[in-house]
């Protein structure tokens, strides 16, 4: 509008300012005149249609007016219709509480008359059915179910309905009770005949094991009669089984007398290298034998076999030749498998209560079988054995961890206790013996060969042989003081022995023997002793140093031939008592010793003083040939 109002004041200044004032407002006001006319005409001319317009207003106003009214009556008619179905919605929905309500008084009622109805065909049943009959085991589930109602609920219990047949159904439970006590104590009782096959009757007794389960339910005394007499019977039986292949096994032991290492199997007295030669054939055959008896040959893996196979079988063939481990094998192996089977048997026959009748059932067994194993360990004096035992019940209790079966978890436990003080006893006893070897008149009394092995350091190098490759796989008892105790006993005894010899270097050549003997025997089983090692590096050194000093001091003097007469001195002083090895390894040593001494030797001396004596190149070659 302000612009507007601008615009007009410049057109009225710039018209005022021309002077032509009075003609440009004739002209204004003639066309001012004009568009008068011309709306004047207009308007006549369009007066019909205008008259025709406003009667279109007045009649749509008037139907507008009526939908208005229409409108306003369906309006109302709604509210009504939308009263009506709120309504409706609040009857269905009280009629359908009323329905539900109904529905479970009918389910209710159903239920409780059918709980409570004996029909003719369950009464029959019960009563006449046999007991190994599919009709008896339905019977003595609906049975057991219209019980579980009735326990269930005190109201029911005090109903008019349940008191009109409660007479009729304790007499139906009295029925089955001694129905089928009186089939499963039969059953059991077949079990204690001789001669029968247990695992036969457990498939007849596990197919009726419903009857087992209502009675725990409906019959306490009845079960409690039952449970007991099935574990006697079956404990009477197994022990019985378990007693009669005990003996057998007994009788196939075989009885060899233990032997302590440090057992004397020499004549006490003087004992000349004359007389070395006659030894007489029984002295070398005992000797053989006591060493035989510490060996492991294959019987490490003869007793992990038997863990996998059956139990040995009695027989005349076998008497007095098997090893008192593979009898524990065996005893051990049928009671893994008997427990096994009785263990899933329980558990599936007697369910709830099946791992604590198992325990039960077998508890004498496994005091038999403990006892038993517990009186022969007291005269059992092989600690190989007792080691290869300990093995066996870890083998057979990964046997049962991967069946998933814990039924002899404690026995593995119980027999480790058993054998585990046993064998710490009885190496002991070894140390014992040595000890006692050591300290007593033997040693002084008795002169030894520089080139024997003793049949102590034959026996402690085959046993420890034994006891390391058995240690590999038993770690859960540790006996590593008692190995440590015997090897500074072995030691110190040879080195007492050695001492005994007045001739010089006589004393190192025995140790060399008896050293390298323990070693090469313990190196053979893929296993060493650090103390025997060291100690026949040093024996080695000292004989060394004692074998070059008197060729060193007179230097000028080397020579092959020198050299050849120090190698057939070592040959003749190691190569006796049939260790061939021994001499070379001293032989090989030596020269290489004699190598280095000589090299530092004349290396030593000025150049000067050089003159006559050998080149290290030349004793090298001289050593080596």
């Amino acid at each position: 509008m302000d612009t507007l109002a601008k615009a007009d004041r410049a057109l009225v200044a710039e018209v005022l300012a021309s002077g032509e004032r009075k003609k440009l407002s004739t002209s204004f006001f003639a066309n001012l005149q004009e568009a008068e006319s011309t709306a004047i005409e207009l308007f006549l001319n369009e007066s019909e249609n205008l008259v025709a317009l406003s009667d279109a207003v007045e009649q749509c106003d008037t139907i507008l007016g009526s939908l208005e009214s229409v409108l306003s009556n369906f309006d109302s008619t709604l509210d009504a219709a939308s009263d009506q179905i709120l309504e409706h919605q609040r009857r269905s929905s009280t009629l359908f509480a009323e329905l539900r309500d109904k529905r479970e008084l009918r389910d209710q009622v159903h239920l409780f008359v059918e709980a409570l109805v004996l029909t003719p065909k369950l009464i029959r049943d019960v009563s006449s059915a046999p007991v190994n009959d599919e009709a008896f085991a339905a019977a003595l589930g609906e049975l057991d179910r219209k019980f579980s109602f009735v326990n269930g609920s005190q109201r029911v219990r005090d109903s008019a309905a349940y008191k009109d047949v409660a007479i009729e159904m304790e007499r139906l439970r009295l029925t089955a009770v001694k129905r089928g006590r009186d089939f499963v104590l039969q059953k059991m009782y077949e079990l204690r005949q001789p001669g029968s096959n247990i695992q036969a009757q457990q498939q007849v007794l596990i197919k009726h094991r419903h009857v087992i389960r209502f009675l725990w339910e409906h019959g306490n005394n009845t079960y409690a009669e039952l449970r007991a007499e099935y574990c006697a019977s079956i404990s009477s039986r197994f022990v019985d089984v378990f007693k009669s292949y005990w003996a057998s096994l007994e009788g196939m032991e075989a009885s060899d007398a233990g032997v302590l290492l440090g057992t004397a199997t020499q004549q006490s007295g003087y004992y000349s290298y004359f007389e070395s030669f006659f030894e007489s054939k029984d002295s070398i055959q005992a000797e053989s034998a006591q060493e035989a008896f510490f060996q492991l040959k294959d019987r490490l893996a003869d007793s992990s076999k038997r863990v996998h196979e059956p139990p040995l079988m009695p027989s005349e063939g076998r008497r007095g030749k098997e090893p008192f481990e593979a009898v524990f094998a065996s005893i051990s192996r049928l009671l893994v498998d008997t427990a096994a089977h009785e263990y899933l048997f329980c558990k599936n026959f007697w369910q709830k209560e099946g791992r604590s009748v198992f325990r039960d059932a077998f508890k004498p067994i496994l005091d038999f079988v403990h006892g038993s194993i517990s009186a022969a360990l007291q005269e059992q004096e092989d600690v190989i054995a007792l080691l290869l035992c300990i093995n066996i019940n870890r083998e057979l209790f990964l046997v049962m961890t991967k069946r998933s079966n814990p039924a002899l978890d404690d026995h593995f436990d119980a027999i480790n206790m058993l054998l585990w003080p046993r064998a710490k006893l009885i190496l002991d006893r070894h140390l014992q013996s040595v000890v006692e070897l050591g300290a007593s008149s033997a040693v002084d009394d008795r002169k030894h060969r520089n080139d024997e092995i003793l049949p102590l350091t034959r026996r402690y190098a085959a046993m420890m042989a034994s006891v390391l490759v058995i240690a590999e796989f038993i770690t859960d008892g540790n006996i590593s003081l008692n190995i440590e105790q015997l090897r500074y006993s072995v030691l110190d005894y040879l080195l007492t022995v050695s001492r005994r010899f007045t001739k010089r270097g006589e004393g190192t050549i025995f140790l060399l023997h008896n050293l390298y003997h323990v070693v090469s025997v313990l190196k053979t089983s893929g296993h060493a002793q650090k103390g025997f090692d060291e100690a026949f590096t040093r024996a080695l050194g000292l004989y060394v140093d004692a074998k070059l000093g008197p060729y060193l001091e007179v230097p000028k003097e080397m020579s092959a031939a020198v050299v050849k007469k120090l190698r057939g001195e070592v040959r003749n002083e190691l190569g006796g008592g049939g260790q061939g090895e021994l001499a070379e390894v001293v032989e090989r040593t030596t020269m290489s010793s004699l190598c280095e001494r000589w090299n530092s030797l004349v290396s030593g001396l000025p150049d000067d003083d050089r003159g006559g004596l050998a080149s290290s190149a030349e004793v090298f070659r001289w050593s080596s040939a």
